[in-house]
């Protein structure tokens, strides 16, 4: 009587772990065979914009005169990112359900970066400071793997809530004069964080962190003393940058309830 009470258990807890895979795998089936259709793209579409972050340091080379004197001088300074902006839109394709909330992802998205780099401006003489700013742009193609959860999984608004946590590759180009030391075209990995909730229309808190660094180079003739032939050798070295910005999911409007 034992054995068959414990061969009844097992059968039963066999048979309910079948029947749970049966009914994931015609819910993930169901999802990628239907859901995928009927402009599935744009409602899980996105927009994001935000505040992007370079710390580094800036190696300057001065050649030129200052003060009536010719001064060749090599400075270090502290780099300050300013009027520094990302830019992305794209859409997420599922590739497997994780649970009845939660899948995972591949995202693709268009990004654009700009900084100002700056730094303090830098006395090299009595009467006489130095002060080049740079522009340092970013476009790319971030892909990345991603596990979602929440409302922007099931396309419902019911849901509230969203959760994204995912790394990827950024497909970019960096910009920089010197090309013989730098190259423009990039493969920069980065990790993502999301979270977010919808009301009246998705909208996410996104972190994006980019490893490595970059060096930005270029070369200006720079008249300080308002004489000619006076140089600045500027060498921006700095992390490829992090990113925060706010995420808005337009046609999250349509929305099933």
């Amino acid at each position: 009587m034992k054995n068959f009470l414990l061969s009844f258990l097992c059968l039963l807890t066999a048979t309910e772990a079948v029947a749970q895979s049966k009914y994931r795998s015609s819910l993930q089936d169901y999802y990628l065979a239907n859901s995928i259709d009927n402009n599935r793209f744009w409602k899980r579409f996105s927009v994001a914009g935000g505040l992007h972050f370079i710390p580094g340091t800036a190696d300057l080379h001065f050649m030129g005169f200052a003060d009536s004197s010719y001064i060749d001088t090599a400075i270090s300074a502290t780099i300050k990112a300013k009027q520094s902006y990302a830019f992305y839109v794209g859409s997420y394709f599922p590739i497997a359900l994780m649970s009845d909330k939660s899948m995972l992802v591949a995202e693709v998205e268009l990004m654009a970066s700009v900084s100002k780099l700056t730094y303090d401006s830098i006395p090299i003489a009595a009467k006489t400071n130095i002060s080049a700013p740079t522009d340092v742009y970013k476009i790319g193609i971030p892909v990345s793997l991603e596990y979602r959860s929440g409302a922007d999984v099931l396309l419902n608004k019911d849901a509230k809530s969203m959760f994204t946590l995912g790394a990827g590759i950024n497909f970019c180009i960096i910009n920089s004069d010197d090309y013989d030391r730098v190259t423009p075209l990039r493969a920069l990995p980065f990790v993502k964080a999301e979270l977010g909730f919808f009301a009246g229309i998705g909208f996410k808190i996104r972190g994006v962190y980019y490893f490595g660094n970059s060096d930005y180079n270029y070369t200006v003739n720079y008249n300080v003393a308002h004489g000619t032939g006076d140089q600045l050798i500027s060498k921006f070295r700095g992390s490829n940058g992090f990113n925060l910005t706010l995420v808005l999911m337009p046609f999250s409007v349509n929305w099933s309830r």
